[in-house]
């Protein structure tokens, strides 16, 4: 037998030597590789938001809030693959996060009178960071505390007694907080609310001081007849806010002084005002309400469900302050809508919008009630285009504007104010590579607008072909200049 004869032969003499080398060399393998560990993926960023305000004069309007630096410019050609490494990376960090608790924080309030402790109620508006303002009602218990859990965001806090009102204090909710709100002693205004038509008592209507408080409300008797023990004397203006089923609101500023005299002002210019001292009287009179319905449809006569049909006017409350009357709702199954509870005594843009269908804008004059039967919709035209520096670079995080022209004349009534922001003003912002679209739109004239916060600019007019689109030529907005 030749030797490697003689060596297999042996190997397959000694079969356990052989099996523990193996296991040994298993064993060294485990220990020198490390453990494993699952990937750990960060949160979501969710500190880059945006959100509308109101129009004046909700006193619970907040401004919007980003801590992205605007007008920055977009990565180059190069860099392409990296950006859309970032995305797909920040789409899976979004991913995992769905089902993680949203982070809240603790809101600890006192109510103090005179630094003592003091039971109250207490309006709480809260804007979170990724959602829509609430405003609801809560009262603390007899030492003046409350306590919430919120989400991140923007808060505002008015606290009242019998006779009692704080000053709304606004703050923003990064983390644990504490507040105070000090109640100050308030005046008792007394008035009678009525039918501006008959001259008729309105009973039940609701009396608010919506600057500083709008859940702080009391109601007139049957005689309209009311009694307000908070009004916040000894400061600016502020709202007197009425509402009663059948009618239009009515917003007028009533000042109050700390020696006890008293001014109403004239919510029109050629309307007197009313002053006097002691406690205030005020005659308050409402409108009735115009009711509006009508159908949405499609442009081949489908009906159109879910719609959002809206109804916007403004009404003098002081001649150079405007009030908004605005009233909202969707469509039903049969495409059909009801709208009431606004102002018969001036004029509304009525607005409706459908995801894929262009938006509708039309004016309606003062009335009692608008009965708009079918209301058809055109399929939608879209603007997009690119926002870039004098050098061509695009610009992320712009904000432009696009103002859609109209030919209806708006309503020349007395009281009404004349303007007009649903279905006139889009706004958007571009996105990380300069550009910008716009939904929903009807082929009419427009022209979009953009503005960086370094001060640059530019507009360019956009107009529809013969077949209602907006050509791609035009959507172009490339030509900024100093102001």
């Amino acid at each position: 037998m030749d030797d490697a004869s003689k060596r297999t032969s042996e190997s397959r003499g000694r079969p356990l030597p052989f099996a523990l080398a193996l296991a040994l060399c298993a064993v060294c393998l485990a220990v020198v590789r490390p453990p494993f560990r699952p990937r750990v993926v960060a949160a979501p960023d969710v500190s880059v938001t945006r959100s509308e305000s109101e129009p004046r004069p909700s006193p619970l309007a907040l401004p919007a809030t980003s801590t992205a630096p605007r007008g920055s410019r977009v990565p180059l050609a190069k860099e392409a693959a990296r950006v859309a490494a970032d995305a797909g990376a920040a789409e899976e960090r979004a991913s995992v996060s769905i089902e993680q608790r949203p982070e809240t924080f603790r809101l600890a309030l006192r109510v103090l009178a005179q630094r003592r402790a003091q039971a109250a109620e207490v309006e709480l508006t809260h804007v979170p960071l990724d959602g829509a303002a609430t405003t609801a009602r809560a009262a603390t218990d007899a030492g003046g505390a409350l306590a919430l859990e919120l989400a991140p965001g923007r808060v505002r806090l008015v606290a009242w007694s019998a006779d009692a009102l704080s000053k709304p204090l606004e703050l923003e909710l990064a983390h644990d907080t504490t507040a105070e709100l000090e109640l100050e002693p308030a005046a008792a205004v007394e008035g009678r609310v009525t039918d501006a038509t008959s001259g008729a008592p309105v009973a039940g209507a609701e009396v608010a001081f919506w600057t500083a408080a709008e859940l702080d409300i009391v109601r007139s008797d049957a005689d309209g007849r009311f009694r307000h023990p908070r009004f916040p004397a000894g400061g600016p203006a502020q709202q007197v806010c009425v509402r009663a089923p059948g009618f239009g609101k009515c917003v007028r500023y009533l000042r109050v002084e700390a020696d006890g005299a008293w001014k109403l002002a004239a919510a029109t210019a050629d309307e007197p005002g009313a002053d006097g001292a002691g406690t205030p009287f005020l005659e308050l009179a409402l409108v009735p309400e115009l009711r509006l319905s009508g159908r949405v449809l499609a442009a081949d006569g489908t009906p159109l469900a879910g719609a959002r049909v809206a109804a916007e006017g403004y009404f003098h409350a002081r001649p150079s302050i405007a009030v908004r009357d605005l009233a909202e709702t969707v469509s039903d199954a049969a495409g059909a809508f009801e709208l009431a509870g606004l102002r018969s005594d001036i004029g509304h843009a009525l607005v409706i919008e459908a995801p894929g269908h262009a938006s509708l804008a039309r004016e309606l004059a003062p009335a009692r009630v608008h009965e708009l039967a079918e209301l058809r919709l055109a399929p939608e035209a879209l603007v997009a285009g690119l926002v870039v520096d004098p050098d061509g670079v695009p610009l992320s995080d712009v904000e432009v504007v696009l103002e859609l022209a109209h030919d209806e004349p708006l309503s020349a009534a007395r009281a009404d104010a004349a303007t007009r922001v649903l279905g006139r003003v889009l706004r958007a912002r571009t996105d990380a590579n300069g550009a910008f679209l716009f939904a929903g739109l009807a082929p009419v004239p427009l022209v979009v607008r953009a503005s960086t916060a370094d001060g640059l600019e530019a507009d360019t007019e956009l107009l529809p072909d013969g077949r209602g689109l907006f050509p791609p030529a035009c959507l172009q907005v490339a030509a900024l200049v100093p102001r």
